[in-house]
């Protein structure tokens, strides 16, 4: 019913705009179509409880999710393929491909997954990170680099989470869509069995890279 409520008041928004944009004595012919859209929607956690003060990023827009969980993207160019980016401290982000029509809303529904088990690991010497759920990664020596690529020396957190897409949590904290690029530049679909997500962060909780060349397995 807040879904409705909310669709329902910016649906009446933009139609008192319209109504007052127009007099009786303009003709249809010179009303302009609506040339964008709006995307409408909830983020909830993996246990389906709504979060609040999630980041939504698209086309250039931004908004965050209010204390229901809600946001609301307007303003946006028509497309086939928006990526829609979400993201909020201490869960792990997620992107969502959505189609924009002109003049029309799309509802979305997104969830974000909490960040697992973090490990200390020295940059210097390298380390092993792991998950109660069996998920392993190795890091070699000296293998991060801070975003502008200077290497990064001190003692490295790092968040591994662990998926498991046969769930229906782990399904919906997919990013994006189960398709990829093949080498002639086709879209095909893949099957995924388990997937994770690596955070390492610097002492200062900065984002921090693997150095160029350098492989964690």
């Amino acid at each position: 019913m807040k879904a409705q409520s909310l669709f329902s008041k910016v649906a009446a928004g933009v139609a008192l705009v319209v109504a007052l944009g127009c007099s009786k004595d303009t003709p249809a012919s010179n009303v302009v179509a609506a040339t964008y859209g709006m995307l409408l929607g909830t983020v909830k956690d993996t246990s389906g409880a709504l979060l609040s003060s999630v980041k939504v990023t698209a086309g250039g827009k931004t908004a965050t999710t209010n204390t229901q969980g809600y946001f609301a993207l307007s303003g946006l160019a028509a497309t086939d393929r928006l990526v829609v980016a979400f993201s909020k401290q201490a869960y792990v982000a997620n992107t969502r491909i959505e189609k924009v029509r002109a003049g029309e809303s799309v509802f979305v529904d997104a969830v974000l997954g909490a960040e697992g088990s973090t490990t200390a690991i020295s940059a210097t010497d390298g380390g092993t990170a792991t998950t109660t759920n069996g998920a392993i990664v190795t890091f070699p020596p000296n293998a991060f680099v801070s975003a502008p690529g200077t290497p990064y020396t001190g003692t490295a957190s790092v968040a591994v989470t662990a998926f498991d897409p046969t769930t229906t949590a782990g399904l919906a904290a997919f990013p994006g869509r189960f398709e990829g690029v093949a080498d002639g530049g086709a879209t095909i679909p893949f099957r995924s069995f388990g997937f994770i997500d690596v955070s390492p962060r610097d002492a200062d909780g900065g984002a921090l890279q693997l150095a160029t060349g350098v492989t964690a397995s």
